[in-house]
């Protein structure tokens, strides 16, 4: 049986606005939105031997959670695995049989935040 922590992270960049020409003394009255270029990673890590499992994804949501989680078991097919996650709505998947699926033996323990 091997225990893996697993956990999401946002990486990327905010983009910078850009410039407008106007008299001096004056604000631009142009609307705009903030740009971002960001995507999300996923990771388990089994801190026994230090073994990583990683997959960056566009989104954080359901389908690219089933999506990890059918990398992860096909990574590690052959073990019992136990997987610690926190309580947050992303960790995990309500109805999935991803792991099942994919032949790999996975269940989940959650940390509540008491």
């Amino acid at each position: 049986m091997r225990v893996w922590w697993q956990d999401e992270s946002r990486l990327g960049l905010h983009l910078p606005l850009p410039r407008r020409l106007t008299a001096q003394g004056i604000k631009p009255i142009q609307p705009h939105q903030p740009l971002y270029q960001y995507y999300w990673l996923y990771a388990a890590v089994e801190p026994a031997t230090g073994q990583a499992c990683w997959w960056e994804m566009p989104a954080l949501d359901s389908p690219c959670f089933e999506a990890f989680l059918q990398h992860f078991g096909e990574q590690c097919r052959e073990t019992l695995n136990v997987r610690v996650v926190d309580n947050g709505p992303s960790s995990y998947s309500k109805g999935s049989s991803t792991a099942r699926e994919c032949g790999a033996a996975v269940s989940t323990a959650i940390l509540s935040r008491t």
